[in-house]
C-alpha cells in the first residue's frame, strides 16, 4: 500500500464504522422517526419517557396498596356497610359542591346597597329629610336583585321608576299553560307549542334589612313582585301606583307600616287583567297578600286616589294575634297572612288562610272594622255558629285520633313542610335541581315529625317493596307526601338518578294510587331504565286515570318503540 493509499483506507474504515452506529441506533429505536434533515424526532422519545413513567408509577402506587393491606391499613371498605357510608359522603360532598354553585350563581345577581342615607343631602325633599334615589347607576351590571339594608334615619329611600327599565332573560318554560295538579313542580302538557323565552323589565326583587326609622318609596316594577322585610325598626314602606307588589314577607320588625298608595294588584299583568281596561288595586285578588311572623306594631293602609280607604284597625302583634311556642319552633316562628277580604284588611293564622278562622284567646282582627270599611254584619257570628262547632268537632277528633301532639303543634309542621316544598319548587323552576331535591328532603324529614308517619311508612314497606307501585286505598296524610315524593322523583330524573326517582315515583303511588303523576314518573324512570315493559304497566295505570293527557300518551308510545326493539335485539342474539 502507498502512502496515498492511507487517507483513502481511513476514511472508508470511518465510514464503516458510521455505518454501523447508524444501523446500531436504529435497532434500539426502530419505531422512532427521522425528523427534518434526519434529525432525531425527540417527541417520540418524550412520548416513550411518559408512558414509562406511568407504568412506573402504577406500579408503585400496586405495591403501595399492597403493603398497606398488608399492614390493614387499605383504603378499600372493609364492608359494605362502610361502602354505604363513603358513597353517602360522597354524594354529600357533591351536593355540597352543587349548593355552594348555587349560591355564588345567587350572588352574581344581587346588588347589595348599605348606609343609603350615609352622606345623603336633605335638599328637594319634604321636612329637609335626606333622600336617597335609588337608579339604574347605583347597580352593577348583571344585577337584578335589590337589598337595602344596615341605613338609620331620618330620611328616605326611593326605589325609582328608572329600575323599571332593566331587562331580564325569562325562561322559556315560563309561558307555559298553568299547572294541572296542585302542588306539582312541573306544568301540565300544553295545548300550543312551547316557544322561546323572552324578556322582562324591572327588578326581580327588592329586599329591606336592617332599615331604622326611614321610609322606602316603591316606584319601580317588581317582576316577581315580592319585597322581603326583615329586621327593621320604626320603617315605612310605600308602594305607589308605578310598582307592582302583590306579596310582601315581614320578619322579626318592630313598628312596621305598609301603605299601598294606588298601588296596583298582582291580578293579571302589572296590575291589568288580559283583555279588559278596568285597573285591578292591591287587594283586588286573592293573591295579594302580607305574610308576617315576629312581628310587633304592624299597620297596613291602602289609598285610593289620595283618600284612605281602609286600614288596620290597630297596629298587630304576633303575640297578640296568638302566636306561642311549639315544639322546636318559637312563637316568633308562627306565621300570619294579612289580606282584603270583602272591602277590609283581615288576619289570620297562615296554616287557616281561606279557611275556617283559627281560634285565639286574642280579639281577631277581622272581627273589628277597619277604619273607612264597611261594618260586620250582625248575623254573621250566627250564621259561623254550625261551622264553629264542627270545626271544634274536628279539632277534638284530631286530638283524640294523635294524642301525642296537639293540633297546633301539627299545623307548625305542616306550615314548615309546606315551606321547604314551595322553595323546592322554585329552585326545580331555576334548574337547580341538586338543591330541589335538598329542600324536598327536608321537608320530608319534618314530615316524619308527624304522628301519621308510622301508617305512611308502613303502607310503603307493604306495598312497595314489589316496586309495582299499585297500592291499595289511598293513604289518610296530614300532610301531602306523594306530592313531595312526585317532586323529588321528577328532580332525580332530571339528575339521571334514574333509580332514585323510581324508588320515590312508586313511594308516591303507594301513598296515593289516583295521583296520576306518581304512575307518569314511575313509567319515566322505568323507560330510562330500559325496563320497558314495567314502565308500560305503569304508564298504563296513568293512562287509566286520564285518558287524554298528551305526555301520557307520548310516553307510552316510546316505550312501546322500546319494547319492540329490545325484542328484535333479543330475536336476532345481539
Amino acid at each position: 500500500m502507498t502512502e496515498e493509499d492511507i487517507p483513502a483506507a481511513t476514511a472508508a474504515a470511518a465510514a464503516a464504522e458510521n455505518d454501523d452506529e447508524t444501523v446500531s441506533s436504529s435497532s434500539i429505536s426502530s419505531s422512532s422517526t427521522k425528523g427534518k434533515a434526519g434529525r432525531t424526532d425527540y417527541a417520540s422519545w418524550d412520548r416513550v419517557a411518559t408512558s414509562l413513567l406511568t407504568e412506573t408509577d402504577a406500579e408503585e402506587k400496586a405495591e403501595q396498596e399492597a403493603s398497606s393491606e398488608a399492614l390493614g391499613l387499605s383504603t378499600r371498605p372493609r364492608s359494605e356497610a362502610e361502602a354505604e357510608e363513603r358513597r353517602k359522603a360522597a354524594e354529600a360532598q357533591k351536593t355540597k359542591r352543587r349548593l355552594d354553585e348555587f349560591k355564588k350563581r345567587e350572588g352574581n345577581v344581587i346588588q347589595v346597597l348599605r348606609g343609603a342615607l350615609n352622606g345623603v343631602a336633605g335638599e328637594g325633599s319634604a321636612g329637609g329629610q335626606p333622600t336617597k334615589f335609588v337608579t339604574r347607576e347605583d347597580l352593577e351590571a348583571g344585577r337584578r336583585v335589590l337589598t337595602l339594608c344596615d341605613a338609620d334615619g331620618p330620611g328616605r329611600v326611593v326605589v325609582t321608576s328608572d329600575l323599571s327599565l332593566l331587562e331580564s332573560t325569562v325562561p322559556s318554560n315560563a309561558k307555559l299553560t298553568p299547572k294541572k295538579y296542585e302542588g306539582d313542580v312541573e306544568n301540565a302538557a300544553p295545548e300550543l307549542p312551547q316557544g322561546g323565552g323572552g324578556k322582562a323589565m324591572g327588578l326581580i326583587k327588592l329586599n329591606l334589612r336592617n332599615l331604622n326609622s326611614c321610609t322606602v318609596i316603591v316606584r319601580c316594577k317588581i317582576i316577581t313582585g315580592t319585597i322581603e322585610i326583615s329586621d327593621c325598626e320604626n320603617l315605612t314602606v310605600r308602594v305607589e301606583k308605578e310598582a307592582t307588589v302583590a306579596t310582601v314577607q315581614a320578619d322579626l320588625c318592630e313598628n312596621l307600616r305598609v301603605e299601598y298608595r294606588d298601588a296596583p294588584s298582582g291580578k293579571g299583568s302589572f296590575g291589568m287583567a288580559p283583555g279588559q281596561r278596568e285597573k285591578f288595586y292591591w287587594g283586588d285578588d286573592a293573591d295579594d297578600r302580607i305574610f308576617h311572623a315576629g312581628v310587633k306594631g304592624l299597620s297596613v293602609s291602602m289609598y285610593r286616589d289620595g283618600y284612605l280607604e281602609c286600614e288596620t284597625a290597630k297596629a298587630l302583634n304576633y303575640l297578640e294575634l296568638g302566636a306561642k311556642a311549639s315544639g322546636n319552633a318559637s312563637a316568633e316562628e308562627v306565621q300570619f297572612i294579612t289580606s282584603v277580604k270583602d272591602g277590609e284588611l283581615v288576619t289570620n293564622r297562615a296554616e287557616a288562610w281561606g279557611k275556617r278562622p283559627e281560634p285565639s284567646s286574642a280579639p281577631s282582627p277581622s272581627s273589628v272594622p277597619a277604619e273607612g270599611g264597611k261594618s260586620p254584619d250582625p248575623t254573621a257570628a250566627s250564621n259561623a255558629a254550625p261551622e264553629t262547632d264542627n270545626a271544634n268537632d274536628e279539632d277534638d277528633e284530631v286530638e283524640e285520633i294523635y294524642a301525642s301532639m296537639t293540633q297546633e303543634q301539627i299545623d307548625v309542621v305542616i306550615h314548615n313542610c309546606e315551606s321547604q316544598k314551595a322553595k323546592g319548587n322554585e329552585a326545580f323552576g331555576a334548574g337547580e335541581y341538586a338543591q330541589a331535591v335538598l329542600l324536598y328532603s327536608l321537608a320530608l324529614d319534618k314530615a316524619a315529625e308527624l304522628p301519621d308517619e308510622a301508617e305512611a311508612r308502613a303502607a310503603i314497606a307493604s306495598s312497595g317493596k314489589s316496586g309495582k307501585g299499585e297500592g291499595g286505598a289511598t293513604v289518610k296524610q296530614l300532610f301531602p307526601r306523594h306530592v313531595v315524593l312526585s317532586n323529588r322523583s321528577a328532580s332525580f330524573l332530571k339528575l339521571g338518578e334514574h333509580a332514585k326517582a323510581l324508588e320515590d315515583a312508586t313511594a308516591a303511588s303507594v301513598l296515593d294510587p289516583s295521583y296520576v303523576k306518581g304512575h307518569f314518573r314511575m313509567g319515566l324512570a322505568l323507560h330510562a331504565m330500559k325496563r320497558y315493559s314495567e314502565a308500560l304497566l305503569a304508564l298504563g295505570r296513568a293512562e287509566k286515570l286520564e285518558p287524554k293527557n298528551k305526555q301520557i300518551k307520548n310516553a307510552l308510545t316510546f316505550a312501546e318503540r322500546g319494547m319492540r326493539e329490545e325484542m328484535r335485539r333479543r330475536m336476532e342474539g345481539r
